[in-house]
């Protein structure tokens, strides 16, 4: 079979067309200038037809190797006499640039023939090996009519522009939210689909970007990049480095608009507001019981599953949650890092802390809405107010026992249990 191809000049006709047009375009022009897709049926051909944003005004043939001829009539073909006809795909690529796909293997080179000198890496195209080149020279030819900032591809500096232009024009089809830029889209639709394609190899842990996925590995590999410039601590990540550096300016940006009180991180506002409007989105599939934030819920869940992840190295007790590890470190340390500006006294924690500066002012904040009997801490509060509603959540496992606080189920075990165990 004769494998040279005879394409045919293709005539159609629009109904607002009112001249004829001639367009030659190279053949090394069509990639980056032609979006057109053309779709074939059983019976018929639909062409759909888009460059840019101009209503397409002509249909491009290919007459030969190195031209594309474009004419206006009636459409005077049926589908077998085209029965190989390439399709140009819509921009999908992290670079914006125009892929098409075709059976014709002479169309585009299949080699990757341009090579960087500085690092040996292949590439297709002559503009991918350019804009490669400038991430060794550091060139960034593209500026910003507004704001002066450069960069090393036209098609990011397009997508920065629209920062300034307000131009949105990828638009979700499920919640209907607009994007500046297509990959920006991709990400977001991820929300709706819950699609995480990129796997930690370690863990298994999926995420639905690859940087999210970069960050993480650092947990495995503990590449802690980012130092803070005060106090040296390594950080994985520059988010998380200027968080803590909030810590050393005492800056706290963020302020509720019912108390005034104010916080470093925008997420602490935003979970302190729910105290407030009495907003609990997280919800225990276990028990209902709902929480303001997430990492409250995760931590409540280890209380079903029995979970403890944070041991601590010296004597390998286990905590669910890191702060406490942090808190019971100190019994080891003997660090006090908490001190008293009245007396001087030190602490291990804050809460006991505070709990001591009300035995000065003598306020008692904490009040029992049954008997008003007030409390200097929350947690003696709330154990008063079991002996109202009867509660025991502390039982004994040998006997079923069971206590309003630990303190007396520990006393309980001593004092009972192992006293049998060493008369028997």
């Amino acid at each position: 079979m004769d494998s040279q191809i005879e394409c045919k000049k293709i005539d159609i006709k629009h109904e607002n067309s009112q001249t004829e047009t001639k367009i030659k375009i190279e053949k090394e022009d069509i990639e980056g200038e032609i979006k057109t897709e053309l779709e074939i049926h059983d019976d018929d051909i639909d062409v759909k037809q888009e460059i840019d944003d101009v209503e397409l005004q002509q249909v491009p043939v290919i007459k030969n190797n190195s031209e594309v001829e474009v004419t206006e009539a009636r459409l005077q073909t049926s589908p077998h006499d085209y029965e190989k006809i390439p399709k140009v795909e819509d921009i999908n690529s992290e670079d914006e640039e125009p892929k098409i796909s075709t059976n014709y293997k002479n169309l585009e080179p299949t080699d990757k023939k341009f090579k960087c000198n500085i690092c040996n890496n292949f590439y297709r195209r002559l503009y991918h090996l350019e804009g490669h080149l400038r991430t060794h020279t550091g060139q960034k030819p593209f500026t910003c009519i507004f704001c002066n900032k450069s960069f090393r591809h036209k098609f990011t500096l397009d997508c920065h522009i629209r920062l300034h232009t307000g131009e949105r024009p990828y638009k979700c089809d499920i919640c209907n939210k607009a994007f500046c830029d297509r990959s920006t889209l991709t990400k977001h639709i991820r929300i709706h689909t819950g699609d995480k394609p990129y796997i930690c190899n370690f863990c298994g842990k999926s995420f639905s970007q690859n940087p999210h996925l970069t960050i993480h590995l650092r947990v495995h590999t503990s590449v802690k990049p980012e130092s803070c410039d005060i106090c040296g601590t390594y950080f994985s990540n520059k988010s998380t480095l200027s968080k803590h550096k909030l810590v050393h300016s005492g800056e706290k940006p963020f302020m509720c608009n019912f108390c005034n009180r104010r916080f470093s991180r925008k997420n602490n506002l935003l979970i302190h507001l729910r105290t407030h409007t009495g907003e609990r989105p997280y919800v225990c599939d276990i028990c209902s019981k709902s929480f303001c934030d997430e990492s409250s819920l995760t931590v409540h869940i280890r209380i079903h599953t029995g979970e403890k992840p944070f041991v601590c190295r010296v004597c390998g007790k286990a905590f669910s949650r890191k702060h406490k590890l942090t808190c019971h470190a100190r019994v080891h340390t003997g660090e006090r890092p908490y001190v008293c500006k009245i007396c001087n006294q030190t602490f291990a924690h804050g809460s006991n802390l505070k709990a001591h500066l009300f035995r000065h002012s003598g306020v008692k904040p904490y009040v029992c809405k049954i008997c008003n009997k007030s409390f200097d801490l929350k947690s003696n509060m709330m154990v008063h107010f079991r002996t109202h509603s009867g509660e025991k959540p502390f039982s004994c496992d040998l006997c079923n026992k069971s206590f309003t606080q630990k303190c007396n189920l520990t006393t309980h075990n001593v004092k009972i249990h192992l006293r049998e165990d060493i008369v028997n």
